[in-house]
């Protein structure tokens, strides 16, 4: 993942879960659309997996990506997770949990976790 390089600047990276009935790119937009709702200088995603749900025609029904996110923290912000602001996928605290984020459902993980190679 490439963006802006800051010296001493932090990268943090978190991991989503990114879906469409269109294509695989609308499902990396997805991803990052609904990550930027939540989370602040994002610099770049990586597309670290790919799958698909098949419908009964034969015909691709869900493209889904696993791709991970970096973006920049902030530094000498109120918040100890700095970059992040509040909202879905965090508590009360405004720290990460492990609740995705909107419009990533718990399907969306699972079906991208069983087309996974262990």
């Amino acid at each position: 993942m490439s963006g802006h390089e800051v010296a001493g600047g932090v990268v943090k990276v978190v991991e989503l879960v990114g879906s469409s009935d269109t294509s695989f790119s609308d499902a990396v937009r997805n991803a990052v659309r609904v990550a930027s709702s939540t989370l602040r200088n994002i610099q770049g995603v990586d597309v670290i997996g790919s799958s698909a749900t098949v419908g009964d025609d034969g015909e691709l029904t869900l493209y889904k990506v696993q791709c991970k996110v970096a973006f920049l923290v902030e530094h000498g912000t109120a918040q100890s997770n700095a970059g992040e602001t509040g909202g879905s996928g965090q508590g009360e605290s405004g720290h990460p949990t492990d609740e995705p984020p909107d419009g990533i459902t718990a399907e969306t993980i699972a079906s991208v976790d069983d087309g996974r190679d262990h």
